[in-house]
């Protein structure tokens, strides 16, 4: 199923509280590194980053996270 909307990597390492830079070197290891940080990503190319950024960096103990937002 494709997304409707537009992911652009810029938003995404936003979202992530990353630098672009590091979604691009996540793209450029499993994927083609995109030209410009306001392209929108590919389903693939989301999945790949949306993997790789929960791999590398899990959390301990969710409750103290989620105490932590609010």
């Amino acid at each position: 199923m494709a997304l409707d909307n537009k992911y652009r990597l810029q938003d995404l390492a936003a979202n992530f509280k990353a630098e672009n830079k590091e979604i691009v070197d996540i793209l450029s290891k499993h994927a083609t590194a995109p030209k410009s940080r306001t392209k929108a990503l590919t389903d693939d190319e989301l999945n790949i980053v949306f993997e790789a950024m929960t791999q590398n960096h899990q959390v301990k103990d969710i409750e103290n996270v989620l105490k932590k937002q609010t």
